[in-house]
């Protein structure tokens, strides 16, 4: 993939840094057994979503701008099933959350 954020671009390394895409890939899966539906659901968008972040260019600065409430949301969620779980994968998608969130922090879309 020749065009990256600079966003998309830490958020790669992150994961490549940490244990590689296929290794979160199968973590996350693992993670969702058990959990209600609407929380596999989340953490099938959180699987896509990183899976997006290496076949595709995304602008993520401005993705996390836009759904700025579904992050939070995601990112409560996360916090839950870390202190029930300890999962050190849940932890590195937390803080590729927060990363998003404070990177676009200042970013304003004119329509």
């Amino acid at each position: 993939m020749k065009n990256k954020t600079n966003l998309q671009s830490i958020l790669i390394s992150r994961i490549d840094d940490f244990c590689g895409i296929e290794q979160i890939n199968k973590k996350l899966t693992i993670c969702k057994l058990g959990l209600p539906v609407r929380d596999r659901i989340l953490v099938d968008s959180i699987i896509q979503y990183c899976n997006n972040l290496y076949l595709m260019e995304i602008n993520c600065e401005e993705d996390f701008v836009i759904y700025r409430a579904a992050s939070f949301k995601a990112l409560e969620f996360l916090e839950i099933q870390i202190k029930k779980t300890n999962c050190k994968y849940l932890s590195l998608i937390q803080g590729n959350i927060s990363i998003g969130i404070n990177y676009a922090k200042d970013i304003r879309i004119l329509a």
